[in-house]
């Protein structure tokens, strides 16, 4: 029999290679090693592929090149403004400031914060030409109760009377917070 193969037709190697993925390739990019994949007797070596697919990010949302980053926010801070520091997937950091009054689902964009933008037919090693926007939805966290502390910032801002309201509105917010389902609206419906 053949040295090679044992008269088996088939030799299995291990091999080690070194592929290099593009920063922000998509799911479903397709890599390609030429000459690197199995090979049949009488026939040229096939090539090898390897097809991305990406992980979530704790983080970090991908819309396409764009980043979604969800921050949270108190209700002082919803009301009188915030400043937080991000740091984004380069490492770099970036100071996400918001002075205005805002909603849970507000949105503010970071221009060129995000992925690179990847072009069809360009070279995957080529520097990238544009990026994607970092988009920071805001989600303001409601307490069940205000502090003393947060009564005293509120009533500053607000006045006593509107920061009661406040105060007496999140009480029955919580209080209300539990709302049984029918089984018809369950999880379980075999309707």
């Amino acid at each position: 029999g053949c040295p090679n193969c044992g008269g088996e037709n088939t030799v299995v190697e291990q091999v080690e290679m070194s592929i290099w993925i593009p920063a922000g390739a998509p799911d479903g990019t397709q890599i390609v090693q030429a000459h690197e994949g199995n090979q049949h007797q009488f026939r040229k070596r096939g090539d090898l592929i390897f097809t991305v697919h990406s992980e979530p990010h704790p983080r970090f949302r991908r819309d396409g090149a764009n980043i979604h980053y969800t921050a949270k926010m108190t209700l002082i801070e919803a009301l009188t403004g915030m400043k937080k520091k991000l740091t984004l997937l380069s490492g770099k950091r970036l100071t996400v400031k918001h002075s205005k009054v805002t909603f849970s689902g507000y949105q503010k964009n970071f221009p060129g914060h995000g992925l690179p933008v990847t072009e069809e037919g360009q070279d995957p090693k080529a520097m990238p030409r544009a990026f994607g926007d970092l988009v920071v939805d805001f989600e303001v966290v409601f307490p069940q109760r205000l502090t003393p502390k947060q009564y005293t910032v509120l009533a500053k801002v607000l006045g006593p009377e509107r920061t009661e309201l406040l105060s007496k509105l999140l009480k029955v917010m919580t209080d209300n917070l539990v709302v049984p389902l029918s089984e018809e609206e369950g999880p379980h419906c075999e309707q």
